[in-house]
C-alpha cells in the first residue's frame, strides 16, 4: 500500500513536504509526527524516524506510538503538569559556559542512574563515550551560528557502567550585552530502543541476511573508501572474488538447507582467514568478495590467495556430513586511486573464468591477455547470437562402426557455426563462450530435432535404412531439468521414431555435477528406450563408480589413450581392462578418435565393440554421410574390420 494512503488527510501535506527534504538530498534523516490510520479505521498518533538510503532508492522508517503524550499535550491540567515534571522520563540539565553541569532534573536518576547531586560540578564530557566525545561540541558550536535549538545523539556511561543512547536537545543562553555564552539548556532523552531498531534497520539493509557478511551495498563503500586512500597513502587494493566449486550439484544433490549450511560454513572460514582490515562480502548466490587494502605489492596478493584456496580445501561437517566444497579465486588488484570500483569487480569476475576453466580449485590473476580474452569472448558471443537467429548453426555427422562387421550402424550429431568471416567453426572455438552465456541449451536443442528428422529421413530410405540410432551431447544443466526427458520423447513422437533410435552421451565432468534430478532423467530416459552412454571415460575423477551409480548402455574410451595404443603398453593395458570391466557390466564400448590402421587392429584385438574416427570417416555433411552409407565396406586381408 503506499505510506501517504494511510497518513491522515490533513496530515499528508506536511508529511510530502517533510519526507521530500530527504528525497532531493538535503538531509539525511528527519522525525515526522502524523496521525496514521489503523486496521479498525481509527488513527494513532505515531512520530516517524526517516532514514534515506539513496543508492537503493528507499526510506527506512521507524514508527513510535506517541498517542498518550499527544492526549496529554493537546488537554493538560494543572495535575497532569505536575506529573509530567514529576514522573518525567526526559531529564532537564542547565550547564555553564565551560559544559559543566550546574543543575540537572530529578529524572536523571531513571535516565542514567545517578542523582542530581552526583553530577552537578561535573564536566558533561565525563559522560559521553570515548567515540562520540568529538561529536558532543557540535551544538555549542551551532548555537553561536543559529539561536534556534540543536539536537544530537550520543551514548552516555550510566552509574552501572552500561551506555545509554542519549537525545540532548540543546538551547544556549547568551549575555544581551556582551554576547557571550552564559549557560545551556539541555532537555534529555533515553532513545536506546529507537536508536538500537534504527541501527537493526541499517545493519540489515547493508549486510547479508544468510551469512551477515557485509552485502553489495556495503562493499561498494568500503572499496571505493579503499581506492580514496591510496591518494594518502601508496600501496596496492585487492580484489578477490570467489565461487563454490560445483554449489549447484551440493543443492540439487543435498538439499538447500544444506547447501545455505555450506555458504554459511565458508563465510565464517573465510573471515577467520581474512584479516581485521579486509572486508568480506557475500556478492551473490555462492559468490563472495574480499577486498584487501594496506598490500604493498601484488604478490603478497596472490599468497593471500593460496591461503584462502588452501584453507578453504578442507571439508566441512554439516550436520553429520563431512561436505568438500572447493572455491575458485580470480584476483585484481591496482596502485591507482582513480581505478574504477566496477572495473576492479569486473577484471576479479575475468580471473575467476579463468580460473574455473583451468580446472578449479585455484586461483588466477587478472592481466592484460585476460583482457583480450574478454573481448574475444564477446565477439564470440555475438557470432553465435547471430548464428542463432540467421540459421547459420549446421549439425555434421560422424560414422561409428561395428568393429566386428565393418559396418556403420550409428552416427554422433555434432554442432557446427558458419561464420562469413572464420568459416565452419567447430565446438572447440565456441562451446564454453555458449555454456557460459546460456546460448548452449537452446543450440542443442536444434541439434537433437535436426539430427532426429535426419536420421527419420534415411531410415525411411531402403539404401540407407542400416543406420540404427544417432548420437547426441547433453550437459549437466539440461540433465537437471525435470522436463528434459518428457522433451525428448516429444522430438522423437514427431519424428516418427523409437527411444532405442537415439542415445545420449554425458561427460564424466557432467555426472560430476548431477543431482538427483538429474539421476531421475536418466531413468526416466532409459525407460523410453534411449541409450546412455559416457564419454571422454577416463579423463574424469570417479569413473568406476559412475559405472555402478548411472544407469550407462555403454562408454566410450576417449581419444587420448587411444592415440598412445599401439606404442604405449600402459595405455593398452588401460583399455584391455576397461574394455573387460566393461563386459563384465554388459556395458559396450566406443573407442573414439581412431586415426590408423594399428590402432584400429590393436583396438580389435582387445575385443573393443565399437569405433570411430578420421580412419573411417571425418564429421562429414548429412547427403555426404548418405554417401557412406551407400558405400559397400572394403574387406582388408586376414578378416580385419573392413574400412570405410
Amino acid at each position: 500500500m503506499a505510506y501517504i494512503d494511510l497518513v491522515h488527510p490533513d496530515d499528508r501535506d506536511e508529511t510530502l513536504r517533510a519526507t521530500a527534504t530527504l528525497t532531493t538530498g538535503r538531509l539525511e534523516t528527519i522525525e515526522i509526527e502524523n496521525r496514521f490510520r489503523r486496521h479498525d479505521g481509527t488513527y494513532r498518533w505515531l512520530r516517524w524516524h526517516f532514514t534515506c538510503d539513496r543508492g537503493e532508492k528507499l526510506l527506512y522508517g521507524l514508527a513510535e506510538d506517541i498517542a498518550d503524550w499527544k492526549t496529554g499535550q493537546e488537554a493538560p491540567d494543572s495535575d497532569a503538569l505536575d506529573r509530567i515534571m514529576l514522573d518525567a522520563t526526559d531529564a532537564i540539565a542547565v550547564t555553564d559556559a565551560d559544559a559543566v553541569f550546574t543543575y540537572i532534573s530529578p529524572a536523571c536518576l531513571s535516565l542514567l542512574g545517578y542523582a542530581p547531586e552526583e553530577l552537578i560540578g561535573k564536566p558533561v564530557a565525563a559522560l559521553i563515550h570515548p567515540e562520540d566525545r568529538a561529536l558532543a561540541g557540535t551544538p555549542r558550536r551551532q548555537a553561536t551560528l543559529s539561536p534556534d535549538a540543536h539536537s544530537v545523539s550520543l551514548r552516555h556511561r550510566r552509574k552501572d557502567g552500561s551506555y545509554a543512547w542519549i537525545e540532548s536537545r540543546s538551547q544556549a543562553v547568551f549575555d544581551p550585552i556582551t554576547g557571550a555564552l552564559c549557560e545551556t539548556q539541555v532537555v534529555m532523552r533515553d532513545i536506546s530502543e529507537r536508536k538500537e531498531a534504527q541501527l537493526a534497520i541499517e545493519h540489515q539493509a547493508l549486510t547479508d541476511g544468510l551469512t551477515g557478511l557485509d552485502n553489495r551495498v556495503l562493499l561498494s563503500d568500503r572499496l571505493k573508501q579503499g581506492l580514496k586512500r591510496l591518494k594518502r597513502r601508496p600501496g596496492v587494493v585487492g580484489v578477490l572474488m570467489l565461487d563454490v566449486d560445483h554449489f549447484k550439484a551440493i543443492n540439487d544433490t543435498l538439499g538447500h538447507q544444506i547447501g545455505d549450511a555450506v555458504l554459511v560454513a565458508v563465510a565464517h572460514r573465510l573471515q577467520s582467514l581474512a584479516r581485521p582490515d579486509d572486508t568480506v562480502a557475500r556478492f551473490g548466490g555462492d559468490e563472495f568478495v574480499v577486498v584487501v587494502h594496506g598490500l604493498e605489492k601484488t604478490p603478497d596478493l596472490t599468497a593471500f590467495a593460496d591461503r584462502i584456496v588452501t584453507g578453504l580445501r578442507e571439508p566441512y561437517r554439516i550436520g553429520n556430513k563431512d561436505i568438500v566444497a572447493t572455491v575458485s579465486v580470480g584476483i585484481a588488484a591496482t596502485s591507482l586511486p582513480d581505478h574504477l570500483p566496477a572495473d576492479l569487480l569486473r577484471e576479479a569476475d575475468l580471473a575467476l573464468y579463468r580460473a574455473k576453466d583451468r580446472g578449479r580449485d585455484r586461483h588466477e590473476v587478472y592481466g592484460e591477455a585476460l583482457q583480450v580474452r574478454a573481448v574475444e569472448r564477446l565477439e564470440t558471443e555475438r557470432l553465435l547470437r547471430r548464428a542463432i537467429s540467421g540459421g547459420r548453426l549446421a549439425v555434421e555427422y560422424q560414422p561409428i562402426v561395428d568393429l566386428a562387421t565393418g559396418m556403420t550402424v550409428e552416427a554422433e550429431a555434432l554442432l557446427r557455426v558458419d561464420d562469413n568471416d572464420l568459416g565452419r567453426l567447430v565446438p572447440e572455438h565456441f562451446l564454453s563462450v555458449a555454456e557460459e552465456s546460456g546460448l548452449l541449451p537452446a543450440m542443442d536443442e536444434w541439434v537433437r530435432a535436426t539430427a532426429l528428422t535426419q536420421l527419420a529421413a534415411w531410415r525411411s530410405n531402403p539404401d540407407l535404412s542400416a543406420i540404427g540410432r544417432v548420437a547426441v551431447n547433453v550437459t549437466a544443466r539440461e540433465l537437471t531439468s525435470a522436463e528434459f526427458a518428457s522433451r525428448l520423447a516429444t522430438r522423437l513422437r514427431d519424428a516418427d521414431l523409437e527411444g532405442r533410435h537415439l542415445a545420449i552421451e554425458v561427460t564424466e565432468h557432467a555426472l560430476l555435477q548431477t543431482s538427483n534430478s538429474a539421476m531421475s532423467s536418466l531413468v526416466d530416459l532409459r525407460s523410453l528406450g534411449v541409450h546412455i552412454g559416457l564419454d571422454d571415460f577416463g579423463t574424469g575423477f570417479s569413473a568406476l563408480s559412475y559405472l555402478q551409480t548411472f544407469p550407462l548402455d555403454y562408454l566410450k574410451i576417449d581419444k587420448s589413450f587411444v592415440e598412445r595404443i599401439a606404442s604405449d603398453r600402459r595405455s593398452s593395458l588401460i583399455i584391455a581392462a576397461t574394455i573387460d570391466l566393461a563386459h563384465a557390466l554388459d556395458l559396450a564400448v566406443v573407442a573414439e578418435g581412431i586415426e590408423t590402421e594399428d590402432q584400429l587392429a590393436k583396438l580389435r584385438s582387445l575385443g573393443c565393440d565399437r569405433g570411430q574416427g578420421f580412419v573411417f570417416s571425418r564429421p562429414v555433411t548429412a547427403a555426404d554421410f548418405a554417401d557412406i552409407l551407400k558405400a559397400p565396406p572394403e574387406l582388408e586381408v586376414r578378416g580385419a574390420p573392413r574400412r570405410i
